[in-house]
């Protein structure tokens, strides 16, 4: 036997957006915008599909373009740090305080009550 169900109290609700889009707002150019209708057209496919694509390329473009730069800062940094030598660091020498009537305190020894 079937199901029946009871749509007596059912109300319509939101769209459920697609999972990773964002829907937004923003102004374009007429120019740009005829351009991307005017493309997406003629390939069969929605212009806001086509102007995401666009964007997606140019971020893939700069960022291969930082990632070449960062390697030919490191490999320069590389042959400029080639013939340098790192030694130990000096130890550092205790620590001496003056005391508030100008003489000079060390750590191993505490000024005098009066």
């Amino acid at each position: 036997m079937a199901r029946e169900l009871d749509w007596s109290n059912a109300r319509r609700g939101a769209v459920i957006a697609t999972p990773g889009k964002t829907r937004i707002t923003i102004y374009i150019d007429d120019d740009v915008l005829d351009a991307f209708r005017d493309r997406a057209e003629a390939e069969g496919r929605g212009y806001q599909t086509a102007m995401n694509e666009a964007l997606r390329r140019s971020l893939v473009a700069s960022a291969s373009k930082h990632e070449a730069l960062l390697a030919r800062l490191q490999s320069a940094i590389a042959g400029v740090l080639e013939g340098v030598r790192i030694v130990d660091a000096p130890k550092p020498r205790p620590v001496t305080k003056r005391s508030p009537r100008g003489g000079a305190v060390t750590k191993a020894t505490k000024p005098r009550k009066r």
